[in-house]
């Protein structure tokens, strides 16, 4: 918008010293009016720069993205993969306000450019460089959308201009679930990409804590908006039929989603406080409250004890796994209780208490498989539990 302002008043400029010289001409020379006409119009269209059909107006956009090249030489950088030239007027700053430099420009770095995109080129007049740790990341639902500012779960208001970087190119839909990743700027927060969490004609399975519930909608963990379809099964932890009365808020559930239209629909709503985990050496698919989960590879039995394919039994249980690849780290989080095991040693520790096994999980595949007591205490499994010898297949609670 600066920029075609500017543009309108450079142009009445030019008008203005276009028509003083036409009255300088008036005075001075005595011509007949069609003569006088033709020429202010050649003076007119030697002056003014043309603004007709083929030339587009600087439009002021904003860019935010990660930087994955710097070529100062050629006042230039790379955003996201798109070319933003620089001037030597450009100012740079840091997200606190403080002084910076194009020079200060590195790989890596995350910006947030303001400037002007004419004939499909952006020019940055002003760069500011945000700090890797303002970047943040959540997921959530939307709660409202009003005259295009969206109200999150989260309690933060946003809105989506050019700098954004949607999925799908369209905003999210009201109790659709999205990944948002942002930063915070002067007390506000300014998304920089919108994910969807979950594909159109797709079924999942969601497990957690129900923080709320209405006639015909659960919330799920503050995060994930489930609509409930018309005969919807209420199910207790043995699968029998209960009164959705007694699906309270606070308890752990599992429910049945599918997602159309970016929003999630459930038939099927468990009640999930007791995890049942079914194992059976030879087999790659264990079952967690008698439903099948499929596992990267088989349970097998390493001298005397049973090795566990972990990540996708942790997760179908709700429970979080972090790898750290740098650390050589396995990290449970259950109920908020952390739990460290390191691949290198084989230790695990929680609370500052330390337990070595003899036997290490190993990385197969992109899975972590664990030998069985590793693979409870992750689950903060402290009792003791009665390993099987001679039976195939064996259970684990977990609560």
């Amino acid at each position: 918008m600066q920029g075609w302002l500017n543009q309108i008043l450079y142009n009445h400029i030019l008008i203005c010293i276009t028509l003083a010289f036409a009255i300088y001409i008036d005075k001075f020379l005595q011509v007949i009016p069609m003569r006088k006409l033709l020429i202010l119009f050649i003076i007119a269209a030697s002056i003014l720069p043309a603004t007709g059909a083929g030339k587009s107006f600087a439009i002021p956009v904003p860019l935010r993205g990660y930087i994955q090249g710097v070529e100062l030489s050629r006042l230039r950088v790379v955003v996201d993969g798109k070319e933003v030239g620089l001037l030597p007027s450009t100012q740079v700053f840091y997200l606190n306000g403080q002084k910076a430099s194009i020079v200060d420009l590195a790989q890596g770095q995350f910006i947030e450019a303001k400037g002007n995109l004419q004939d499909g080129n952006f020019t940055a007049g002003l760069l500011e460089i945000v700090p890797p740790g303002q970047i943040k990341q959540m997921t959530c639902y939307v709660q409202k959308n009003e005259n295009g500012v969206w109200s999150l779960s989260t309690g933060l208001r946003v809105s989506f201009d050019q700098g954004v970087n949607l999925e799908g190119s369209a905003p999210p839909r009201e109790s659709s679930v999205i990944r948002i990743t942002g930063y915070i700027k002067r007390n506000l927060f300014t998304p920089y990409r919108v994910q969807r969490v979950f594909e159109d004609g797709k079924t999942y399975l969601l497990n957690g804590k129900l923080t709320s519930k209405g006639e015909n909608h659960l919330i799920l963990e503050g995060r994930y908006f489930v609509f409930l379809k018309d005969g919807a099964a209420f199910l207790d932890e043995e699968g029998m039929p209960v009164p959705a009365s007694s699906i309270e808020t606070g308890k752990k559930v599992r429910i049945s989603c599918e997602c159309r239209d970016g929003v999630l629909h459930s038939s099927r709503v468990e009640l999930f406080d007791t995890v049942e985990i079914t194992l059976a050496l030879g087999s790659d698919t264990a079952f967690v409250n008698r439903l099948p989960c499929a596992l990267s590879q088989k349970v097998t039995k390493s001298e005397k004890l049973i090795m566990i394919p972990s990540l996708d039994i942790f997760r179908e249980c709700g429970i979080r796994a972090i790898y750290n690849k740098s650390k050589n780290t396995l990290t449970t989080d259950c109920h908020g209780i952390f739990t460290t095991c390191s691949l290198q040693t084989g230790t695990v520790s929680r609370d500052g208490f330390e337990m070595k096994n003899e036997a290490v999980p190993q990385l197969q595949n992109g899975d972590i498989i664990l030998p069985l007591p590793v693979f409870l205490a992750m689950m903060c499994r402290t009792d003791p539990f009665p390993y099987p010898t001679n039976e195939n297949t064996f259970s684990i609670l977990y609560y």
